[in-house]
């Protein structure tokens, strides 16, 4: 195999691997916008029935499930979010903080 050769090759498994990589950063950046977006909406459907947002104790949890925390909301008509991940798609835990 001539130097030339190796070198396309490299070239070639190089520009492979960073167009793979590219693509999976990509879609989980994606993923992670639809999350926030579904995230978003049903915070504004727990506010609409609730009259406020979750405290920061209720967190993202709050969504889910009715709050077992003060304040207690009377109008809670969840879930508010259904096959939602309450992790991002890089594994790290989503919070809600006010």
């Amino acid at each position: 195999m001539s130097v030339d050769l190796k070198k396309k090759t490299k070239f070639a498994v190089a520009l492979f691997a960073f167009v793979f990589l590219s693509s999976v950063v990509i879609k989980k950046q994606i993923e992670f916008k639809i999350q926030i977006f579904k995230i978003h909406n049903a915070l504004k459907d727990y506010k609409n029935d609730c009259g406020t947002l979750p405290t920061s104790q209720q967190g993202l949890e709050a969504l889910y499930e009715k709050p077992k925390i003060h304040p207690f909301p009377k109008n809670w008509k969840g879930p508010y979010l259904k096959n939602v991940s309450r992790y991002d798609p890089w594994g790290r835990r989503i919070f809600l903080v006010n």
